[in-house]
């Protein structure tokens, strides 16, 4: 079993108006919480299932380099991203949607489905460096990171999927 542990942190972005739980911070109409913890890819999308959110979904430029400066800040080098190929190899979409990806930030010679490790590379994540890479969703020896969970919190809709 997993050991969860979320750092804490809390904010208020007057900014944004959006008021994320305690432990989550804001960025745009979304609320994110890191998860101290490494996981396969499949383990991170069950735990931040559990925490009632989605393995993060980056959709512009701006989200990148705000998850990016969440990462240093913690020293991170390599995070899960909410994506795949399941379906038809090649064409990332986000896992909460099935809808494609309309952003993307690939490292340079990426996707490249390397199967080196165990099978194909079908799973998004996301380099301390802002690029993007497909790996391996569930190689316990060589594939598991930390991560971070997000939530939108829409102010003025009346939408959440917190608690």
């Amino acid at each position: 079993m997993l050991l969860l542990a979320v750092i804490l942190f809390s904010v208020f972005s007057p900014a944004s108006g959006i008021e994320c739980p305690d432990d989550w911070v804001s960025f745009e109409n979304s609320c994110y919480v890191y998860v101290n913890d490494v996981a396969t890819w499949t383990g991170a999308q069950t735990i931040c299932a559990l925490l009632h959110s989605r393995l993060v979904e980056i959709e512009s430029a701006e989200e990148n380099n705000f998850i990016v400066s969440q990462m240093k800040l913690r020293n991170v080098p390599k995070t899960w991203l909410g994506f795949n190929d399941f379906v038809r190899e090649g064409r990332y979409v986000w896992t909460s949607t099935g809808e494609p990806m309309e952003y993307s930030n690939w490292k340079p010679g990426e996707p490249n489905n390397d199967n080196w490790a165990a099978g194909d590379q079908d799973c998004g994540a996301l380099y301390v460096d802002g690029t993007w890479d497909d790996e391996n969703c569930e190689n316990v020896h060589s594939h598991m990171f930390t991560f971070f969970c997000e939530t939108r919190n829409i102010e003025g809709e009346g939408e959440s999927i917190i608690g």
